[in-house]
């Protein structure tokens, strides 16, 4: 009984860790030319599928790892210029929508960690000038109600 298993030719899979060059199968796991994917590290220079997850250009995407420069699909979210959100951890230089939330000035507010300085709306929340609060912790110099809790 020949070995089949074409998985197994870098000698990395440790349930087949045999190298078989008879093997009629080819290896078409594009996800593992990096040699990053545990599950199929093995590298095929003849596969068939290009890499189309725009997300993994910054080898940050810990489901795909793997850099395709022939991605077709452009990266289109704002917040992750900052490299902060775990969804999507990637800069897209050319990204359309501008961010315009401006609570998250002062990089604390965790839902977006994004800086905008083009923010078009002023923060007028007093309370906040002792960054104590938890849901607006941005500094406003230019607030125009005072605080008035004795």
């Amino acid at each position: 009984m020949p070995i089949c298993d074409c998985q197994s030719l870098s000698g990395l899979n440790e349930l087949n860790p045999v190298v078989n060059p008879d093997c009629r199968m080819p290896i078409r796991d594009c996800q593992s030319l990096s040699g990053l994917n545990e599950l199929n590290p093995v590298i095929t220079p003849d596969c068939l599928m290009p890499i189309c997850d725009c997300q993994s250009l910054s080898a940050l995407n810990e489901l795909n790892p793997v850099v395709s420069p022939d991605c077709l699909m452009t990266i289109r979210d704002c917040q992750s210029l900052s490299g902060l959100n775990e969804l999507n951890p990637v800069v897209n230089p050319d990204c359309l929508m501008p961010i315009r939330d401006c609570q998250s000035l002062s990089g604390l507010n965790e839902l977006n960690p994004v800086v905008n300085p083009d923010c078009l709306n002023p923060i007028h929340d007093c309370q906040s000038l002792f960054e104590l609060n938890e849901l607006n912790p941005v500094v406003n110099l230019d607030c125009l109600t005072p605080i008035r809790e004795c």
